[in-house]
This record gives C-alpha cells, structure tokens and sequence, in this order.
C-alpha cells in the first residue's frame, strides 16, 4: 500500500516535471530553430546582395565598353569627315591656284601679243 502510494504521489509529481522539461526543452528547439532561420535568411540576403552587386559591376562594365566603343566610332567618323574635308578644300585651292595661273599666262601673252 505504501509502495502504491509513493508510486501515486511520484506519478501526480512527475507530470508537473515532465511537462516543464518538455516545454522548455521545446522552446529551447523552437529558439535553435528561429537562431538557424534567421542565419539563413541572413546568408541568402548577403548571396542575393552579392549577386546584385556583381550582375552591376558586369552591367556598368559592359555600358562602359559600349560608350568606349561608341565613341571611338563616332571619333574615327569625325576624323574621316574632317579628312575629306580637307581633301576638298586643297582639291579647291589648287584649282583655283590653277586657274590664276592660266589667267596670268593669258594676261601675259595678251600683254606680248599687244607688242
């Protein structure tokens, strides 16, 4: 009888104990697990900056080459232009330093004639 009650009482004190330590052992999980989540919601933020970060640095890499080579055409056609402009410009002088010439020729030999 004695046994049977000591047996009770250890039941009826037991559960109390049993459910304390569940308990916090469960919020002790529950917080391990919110620690693990938190850290990796924290990796998978840094990898997705990270990434952002790279996907930009190759973005603005590959506009700069585009500017670059933009405006190496666009240099390159205004060194042409300029070229061919000179080039008609001394086509036009030295037509015109010819047709001086062949003036004065003519006005000297008119000017010979005239003797």
């Amino acid at each position: 009888a004695e046994l049977t009650r000591l047996l009770a009482v250890s039941r009826v004190h037991a559960r109390p104990w049993l459910e304390e330590t569940l308990a916090s052992r469960l919020e002790a999980a529950e917080e391990a697990n919110l620690q693990s989540l938190e850290e990796a919601l924290t990796l998978l933020g840094d990898s997705r900056e990270a990434a952002a970060a790279e996907a930009h640095a190759a973005l603005e890499a590959r506009l700069r080459r585009e500017h670059d080579d933009e405006v190496a055409k666009a240099d390159a056609a205004a060194a042409q232009q300029a070229q061919a402009a000179l080039e008609e410009e001394r086509e036009r002088l030295l037509r015109q330093a010819e047709a001086s010439v062949l003036e004065e020729r003519a006005a000297g030999l008119a000017e010979v004639m005239s003797l």
